[in-house]
């Protein structure tokens, strides 16, 4: 699997960044203190070295935010990852009746990872709580 793109949201200086394309090759420029290493610091929490630990509310969570606002399935980390032909033919081998799986999506929460989703129900669920967070 490949990294395709990442989004991440309610992790210190960062809101939400809007969805990120991803290539062999990409650069995060910034003016200082914009968030730049928040960025990655957010997207090692996925697979760091070591103990996985559950983020911390007081340091993680946005400071212009209430922290009460920091719920356990708050999202922190969206990821769509690229299937290589070889995972995509070895889905297909497994699940023969679905439709070629050629991306997957997942979304870590505060606390944990939430799971694996289509590309469409990762959307479907963020604009779910987008609206939520609107009082829309």
């Amino acid at each position: 699997m490949l990294l395709a793109r990442f989004r991440v949201q309610n992790f210190r200086s960062v809101e939400d960044s809007g969805d990120i394309d991803v290539a062999k090759l990409t650069s995060l420029v910034g003016r200082n203190e914009s968030g730049k290493s928040n960025l990655l610091l957010a997207l090692s929490t996925l697979n760091p070295p070591g103990e996985r630990l559950a983020l911390a509310k007081i340091k993680d969570f946005p400071r212009s935010r209430r922290i009460e606002d920091c719920k356990p399935d708050t999202p922190v980390v969206w990821t769509w990852w690229r299937l290589e032909r070889s995972e995509t033919d070895e889905l297909k081998r497994l699940l023969p009746d679905t439709p070629a799986i050629e991306e997957v999506a997942s979304v870590a929460v505060t606390n944990r990872i939430c799971g694996f989703a289509s590309k469409q129900m990762s959307r479907d669920w963020m604009q779910k709580k987008s609206r939520e967070r609107l009082g829309a």
